[in-house]
This record gives structure tokens, C-alpha cells and sequence, in this order.
């Protein structure tokens, strides 16, 4: 919350390697490039800032992206100007990070504010979950194609209590098959 965000390299931990100032509110999510090593994305209310390692004293963009609180940022896969956020105001958007004006698309839930958005590790979606809520309806997994964006492609259920987290992994040298694992928060 001081509105300095500090890269360290856990060999030499006296100090940290570098730091990146925000000068606006802190960061409360900061997400390194996949495919890119220097770049990294910080999350800010409701703006996105993007910094590049080699020249930490200013961000080199910023993404007005959502008209309520940032949840999660999330690179691509598969490009490296490509980042997905989800908001507080139901929606989660996918952007290129070199023409930051209106987003690639946007998936929108309704009025279930979207608290995790993960996007494939191989194709065009995203696994969505909504904002953890006391006995709510809605505790499963959301797969989501870029193509359709009217409505989930699945659903993946069964779990009684809020779903709080999802993650992808590799099962084998096929990249396109994956599993996903969820945490569950008994609330």
C-alpha cells in the first residue's frame, strides 16, 4: 500500500534488485509476463500499469480497465501483448498491451461480479470464477470461449462451498490437453 512495488532476487536478499513507483494507490495484484521476463502488469483500483524491468522509473502504459476493483490480471500462453482482467464490475476484458484504448473483448456475467479469470494454456478461453459469496448458487468453474461470449462453454461443478481458485496444468507433451485443479474456501 505504499505505493512502491519491489522485484527481488531471493539470492541477495539485503535489498531489493529494483522497485517500480507507482505513485498512485498501491499495487494489490502485480503478474509477470509469461513470454516476456521483463515485462510485468500491476493492478490499481481500476487501472492497469505496465512496467518493463530494464527501465523501472516510469510505467511505460497504462490500461484504464475496468470502472470498478481489479480482482485478477492474467497474461497469454501464447502472445505477449496480450492480458486479461476481471472486475468487480462483472466483466472480464482481454487486451493488447500495444493499443490499450478498448479491450480485444469483453465477457460480461451480469450482475455477478467475477473474482478469478485464468486464461487456456492452449486456445481462446478463459476459466472464470465469480466473487465468493455466503450460499451461493454459482460454485463452479466457468469455461469460457473467446468466440462466444454470450454464454459459458461449460460449467464444471460440484463443489458445495465457494471455488476461490483455479489453476491450469500440463498433463503431457500434448499441449492442449490440461486439467484444472480448484481450491475450495468452506465460508
Amino acid at each position: 500500500m505504499d505505493s512502491f512495488i519491489n522485484v527481488w532476487d531471493i539470492r541477495e536478499t539485503r535489498r531489493a534488485k529494483t522497485y517500480f513507483k507507482a505513485v498512485v494507490a498501491g499495487a494489490s495484484l502485480v503478474q509477470w509476463n509469461r513470454l516476456n521476463g521483463n515485462i510485468i502488469a500491476s493492478a490499481h483500483d481500476s487501472e492497469i500499469r505496465l512496467w518493463d524491468m530494464r527501465k523501472p522509473s516510469t510505467a511505460w502504459g497504462y490500461i484504464t480497465a475496468h470502472m470498478t476493483r481489479i480482482h485478477d490480471i492474467d497474461w497469454s500462453y501464447r502472445d505477449q501483448s496480450q492480458l486479461t482482467t476481471c472486475s468487480h464490475d462483472s466483466s472480464v476484458k482481454f487486451w493488447d498491451t500495444a493499443s490499450t484504448r478498448r479491450p480485444l473483448s469483453v465477457i460480461k456475467t451480469g450482475s455477478q461480479p467475477v473474482w478469478r479469470a485464468r486464461n487456456y494454456p492452449a486456445g481462446e478461453g478463459v476459466a472464470m470464477l465469480l466473487v465468493p459469496a455466503l450460499h451461493s448458487l454459482d460454485n463452479g468453474v466457468f469455461l469460457w470461449s473467446r468466440s462466444n461470449t454470450s454464454s459459458p462453454a461449460t460449467i464444471l461443478h460440484g463443489h458445495k462451498a465457494a471455488v476461490v481458485g483455479a489453476q491450469w496444468r500440463k498433463v503431457d507433451s500434448d499441449v492442449s490437453v490440461k486439467q484444472c485443479l480448484r481450491e475450495v474456501q468452506n465460508l
